[in-house]
């Protein structure tokens, strides 16, 4: 049985799924700032580029946070006498079968 089929373990997958699914926008809104304002000047963190609008800078913080937050409240869905390391296995099996984005466990 796959850990993402594990009923205990549901609530978590649904959270790593959920985070997934943020990083995928994260990338999706990432690749369409550098499509749209172009890929130069100084770099930030999360923000991608200085020189984005601050609608677009404050949109990207958004996504990578709530990918963040998602991620570590899956985490904290750990059920009593459930290891940490599997924890961490359910979300890279979620990530593998949905498919992620740059934020997220890899």
């Amino acid at each position: 049985m796959k850990l993402s089929e594990r009923p205990d373990l549901a609530r978590a997958a649904d959270l790593f799924a959920d985070a997934a699914r943020i990083s995928r926008e994260y990338t999706t809104a990432r690749a369409q700032a550098l499509a749209d304002y172009g890929d130069h000047g100084a770099e930030i963190s999360v923000c991608v580029r200085m020189h984005f609008p601050e609608c677009t800078k404050g949109h990207l913080r958004a996504l990578a946070r709530n990918v963040h937050i998602l991620t570590k409240a899956g985490l904290a869905a750990r059920p009593a006498r459930v290891h940490k390391a599997t924890m961490l296995k359910l979300a890279r099996e979620i990530a593998a079968r949905d498919g992620i984005g740059f934020y997220g466990i890899h």
